[in-house]
């Protein structure tokens, strides 16, 4: 088991609208603020101007930082997702230790599927570099920069409503887009893992239904007396026994796992 967990492009997922909809949740909050007369009225400056400069490092952001993206769900045992992602019921949802995904080089971030609070996350966040940049003397500085992309990159926390049944965490990790001669290519710099630095891994491609998704594996840090796998479903059309699983987890070096047989009535 290699005991690496697979990031794909977030441009290939089943939702096609998934940068989309950040942007447009963005668009919103701007649209917002900017006919809130409170809020105008005690910061003048945060006007069209000002957004036009966040809207400068949010808008092209993909051609410096392109995100890769795991999802998971906070609920294992619901059909829709067994029979989109599982082989039709005939597969296993595994609980991974939040612990060890959270020392990964990554930022988890629960989705909201709730537009409304979409827009008023945003909207306080936008608020926020405004007044750092305002205590940083207005000059749109590197602080700036990093609030915004952080805001560029987050957004993807956001999803349409459609998807609210999957109840998505997902992990995000961010690849440099570097031009090697003339040649625009993706790179995994690496980042943070467990306070510490870490490499980064080579970035591959793979094709699906004709289409070419550029991914990267993360090796997921090895804690002590801390379970990587928590629990073990299995899918309602799955044909193993308790047995298949205890003696393939215990070649994986895997145990102290909890093993729940999905309760969906679905053949």
């Amino acid at each position: 088991m290699n005991k690496k967990i697979r990031f794909s492009d977030i441009n290939m997922m089943n939702d096609y609208q998934e940068e989309r909809w950040g942007y447009r949740v963005f668009e919103l909050a701007v649209t917002n603020i900017l006919n809130d007369e409170l809020l105008q009225k005690k910061f003048p400056s945060l006007n069209e101007a000002f957004f036009q400069k966040v809207d400068e490092i949010i808008a092209p952001l993909q051609l410096l930082l392109y995100p890769v993206i795991s999802c998971f769900s906070k609920d294992p045992d619901v059909l829709s997702q067994w029979r989109a992602y599982a082989d039709d019921g005939r597969g296993f949802a595994l609980g991974f230790n939040g612990v060890a995904l959270n020392s990964m080089p990554v930022t988890l971030l629960e989705v909201e599927y709730d537009q409304k609070i979409q827009i008023e996350e945003m909207k306080t966040a936008l608020l926020a570099a405004h007044i750092r940049n305002l205590e940083s003397g207005n000059d749109f500085g590197s602080q700036f920069r990093t609030d915004c992309q952080l805001i560029g990159a987050w957004k993807v926390g956001f999803k349409n409503s459609a998807f609210r049944e999957e109840k998505e965490v997902r992990s995000l990790h961010m690849l440099d887009v570097c031009v090697d001669g003339d040649r625009p290519r993706l790179v995994d710099a690496g980042g943070e893992a467990l306070g510490k630095e870490v490499n980064g891994e080579q970035v591959g491609y793979r094709v699906q239904d004709g289409a070419i998704i550029a991914y990267v594996d993360i090796p997921i840090p090895h804690l002590d007396n801390a379970p990587l796998i928590q629990e073990v479903w299995v899918g309602p059309k799955n044909i193993n026994g308790i047995g298949n699983i205890v003696y393939f987890m215990s070649e994986c070096g895997l145990k102290d796992y909890a093993i729940h047989q999905s309760k969906a009535s679905y053949r």
